[in-house]
């Protein structure tokens, strides 16, 4: 070994915290690559569960405030809503928001305090007949908006409660309305009543429902319901197929302004493709075969099945595919829709079957 110039004895240290011995280059770059990530890893997840625990926290204390509420309502009202009146429902009054608060479609008490507060509601409108007074008194105008809130997440609760007792409601589901006044049938006829074409807050209650996929509970709600007996045909027609048959055709009317749903979650995905549909609901199926509602469904239907592939909802069994009880009712109707006058100006509908069959 050759002398340096350098008198020391001391052993060299790298001060880069490795020995060429030890590992090269590539490795310290792995090596501190996989620490960096390491740490960005443990700030991501002190992040997340700081956020977890701040939205638990958050519904925490919603719940505790809604029980607060709910007990509080309760107290003032009972559980029977003895001391509702019509100012409940006027725009000044805490009633409604109080309940649209606290309400639980799981709970049994706050079902009951629906249906009673609909019924009441029913009464009201039954005595007097003017809807838009009860909700926003003498000036629509300036409490249009707090009305539409507070009527669309009314219409709304009704559905949600319908939706989850379907199993306690099914033998009230497709009852005649008019020869009875169950819990379902008074829901229900409280959202036919606040989704009436003719009311102010119509169009904006209906957007509201069809953006909260209302047909996928409706589809839930029929197959509950399908395997029990239907009395004939000329029956009178049902509250749930009331209130289906008005959205239904809310969307074909010209003057409504509803925005194009999710595909999925549309009419002809959800409703169309329940097998043997309209021996169910005959009064639908007048309804869909009208020119201006089968025009706009065969036009939606044409837009989108083409381009997506998942559109229909999951098969009911194997031996009733979404595209043949889709097709099977769209075949069913066909006749009846080319007999309606005016029937040969709307969208052609052959190349309907050929999107669905492909």
């Amino acid at each position: 070994m050759f002398f340096s110039g350098d008198p020391s004895t001391r052993k060299r240290v790298d001060l880069g915290g490795r020995s060429s011995k030890e590992r090269d280059r590539q490795k310290l770059l792995e090596q501190t690559r996989l620490e960096r990530n390491r740490r960005l890893w443990l700030r991501q997840q002190n992040s997340a569960a700081l956020k977890i625990q701040k939205c638990f926290r958050g519904r925490k204390e919603v719940e505790t405030e809604r029980s607060k509420v709910r007990e509080n309502f309760l107290k003032t009202h009972g559980e029977r809503c003895h001391t509702v009146d019509r100012q409940c429902f006027s725009p000044d009054s805490d009633f409604l928001r109080h309940l649209l608060f606290f309400f639980n479609p799981t709970y049994t008490t706050d079902v009951s305090v629906l249906v009673e507060t609909c019924r009441s509601l029913l009464e009201f409108v039954r005595d007097n007949g003017d809807v838009v007074s009860l909700f926003a008194g003498t000036e629509y105008a300036s409490k249009a908006a707090l009305v539409r809130y507070r009527v669309k997440k009314f219409a709304h609760a009704c559905i949600r409660a319908v939706y989850g007792n379907r199993n306690k409601l099914r033998d009230q589901l497709f009852m005649e309305s008019e020869k009875s006044c169950t819990s379902a049938i008074l829901l229900l006829d409280a959202v036919t009543l606040l989704i009436d074409l003719g009311l102010p807050w119509a169009c904006s209650t209906v957007t509201y429902l069809l953006q909260r996929n209302i047909y996928s509970l409706f589809r839930e709600i029929v197959l509950i319901g399908k395997d029990r007996s239907f009395p004939a045909s000329n029956r009178v027609v049902s509250s749930f197929e009331r209130v289906l048959g008005l959205i239904t055709s809310h969307i074909g009317q010209g003057i409504c302004t509803c925005p194009i749903v999710d595909p999925q979650c549309f009419f002809p995905s959800q409703i169309l493709t329940i097998p043997f549909l309209w021996r169910f609901f005959p009064h639908l199926k007048e309804i869909f075969a009208s020119p201006s509602v089968s025009r706009h469904y065969f036009h939606q239907m044409k837009l989108c099945m083409k381009d997506h592939i998942n559109v229909l909802p999951p098969d009911i069994a194997i031996d009733l595919p979404g595209y043949a009880c889709l097709l099977g009712n769209l075949l069913e109707v066909a006749r009846l829709a080319f007999a309606q006058p005016e029937s040969f100006t709307m969208v052609n509908t052959k190349d309907i079957p050929l999107a669905l069959l492909k």
